[in-house]
């Protein structure tokens, strides 16, 4: 039943809006990486359009369970910004991204990211399943020729003399954190060099050259970058130390991820919808960062007047359409949405004014109401009077 409706969604983003047909290229980055059992590595599901432009696409991938293990999937900053059944992953060994680009999309993006645990020792290869697909932005939904280029993982042992990075500013490498200061720390050793360098890329390797802290980097083996951008940095450290001729010998590469979002999710807006005789709100917020992680739906009562009352409703944790639990639209609804990293951004809709006649009514009933407490008030005073 999912998959129908994936297919159909698919299809319908496809063709209800506008155009282009030659291959596309389903890709993984980094294509080849060596990681060390028991670390976590991130793995980007990329799409290269090759000129043509599509709004919508579905790639389905497969990866050995026995040597590596899903940590999180994510589409923070996919070119896929309406998620239909969205990320999913299986224990099986397969991973699924589907959506839709409404506005269409032409060139070189980020469709989602996978972060791996390496659990057994070998060479893992992640593949593209021949029912991924992508769809043209030409009103028909025309499915683009697709290459794919599968990834190779390869795990093995730490070696011997492994220095252990920690980062109490991102104490998890595999969670997003808001702080754009990156504090490293690790164990300096008796007559050890290293040399080290901070990137975005994965694959970077330090040089053979002894580096030296320098401004605000503090001093080696407790460092600090700030003011970071947003995004998934990598420390990637090399020790090295003289052997009894004295040359100079490095040992491999050893890395520390850190994720940064420090921006909230970009401004969104709800809309009422009424679907099978009932009222709900529908909201889609996106976040180029970390990727939406849920959202907080309040329904807060207003006065006569039309002002939201204060401390009143709970917020709800809640997806799009949500069921209003006030199906008259008397309350004001307000959405929060918070990203994989903590940041909020809220948006509020307020439903629309009553009809003027409705308005006047509601205004002659009280008046009779005040009228007839009036009269009858009267007639008891004029009693005792009497």
């Amino acid at each position: 039943m999912a998959q129908t409706k994936t297919i159909f969604l698919l299809a319908f983003l496809a063709v209800a809006l506008p155009f282009g047909a030659d291959a596309a290229v389903l890709y993984l980055l980094p294509q080849a990486q060596q990681v060390y059992l028991g670390d976590s590595f991130v793995v980007e599901v990329r799409l290269d359009t090759e000129g043509e432009e599509i709004n919508a696409a579905e790639a389905n991938l497969k990866f050995p369970a026995d040597l590596l293990e899903v940590v999180d999937v994510g589409m923070g900053g996919s070119v896929l910004n309406i998620a239909v059944n969205g990320k999913r992953a299986d224990v099986d060994g397969s991973i699924s991204f589907a959506g839709g680009a409404p506005e269409g999309f032409r060139g070189d993006g980020l469709v989602g990211r996978i972060t791996f645990l390496a659990k057994g020792e070998g060479t893992a290869s992640v593949n593209f399943m021949d029912d991924s697909r992508v769809l043209l932005n030409d009103g028909s939904g025309t499915p683009a020729p697709l290459v794919f280029l599968e990834g190779t993982y390869a795990a093995g042992a730490k070696p011997e003399g492994w220095v252990a990075i920690s980062a109490p500013t991102h104490p998890n490498q595999n969670k997003w954190a808001q702080g754009n200061t990156l504090h490293l720390r690790w164990d300096l050793e008796k007559d050890a060099e290293y040399s080290y360098i901070l990137s975005r890329d994965p694959l970077a390797e330090p040089d053979e050259t002894p580096d030296r802290p320098q401004g605000d980097l503090l001093w080696m083996g407790d460092m600090e970058y700030a003011y970071l951008e947003d995004g998934i940095y990598y420390f990637h450290l090399r020790k090295g130390a003289n052997d009894s001729s004295g040359q100079m010998n490095w040992g491999p590469k050893i890395t520390y991820r850190a994720m940064v979002d420090a921006t909230p999710p970009e401004d969104f807006q709800p809309q009422f919808a009424r679907i099978e005789g009932k009222n709900y709100v529908v909201f889609n917020a996106f976040d180029k960062t970390s990727g939406v992680n849920r959202y907080e739906v309040l329904e807060q009562a207003r006065d006569f007047w039309g002002k939201p009352k204060e401390n009143s409703g709970n917020w709800k944790e809640g997806r799009s359409p949500y069921l209003l639990a006030d199906q008259n639209l008397n309350s004001a609804v307000k959405i929060k949405a918070i990203d994989e990293a903590g940041n909020a951004r809220m948006a509020e809709i307020i439903p629309p004014k009553k009809p003027l006649w409705q308005t006047a009514l509601l205004l002659i009933i009280f008046a009779v109401l005040f009228i007839f407490a009036a009269l009858s008030f009267r007639k008891k005073f004029q009693r005792k009077s009497a």
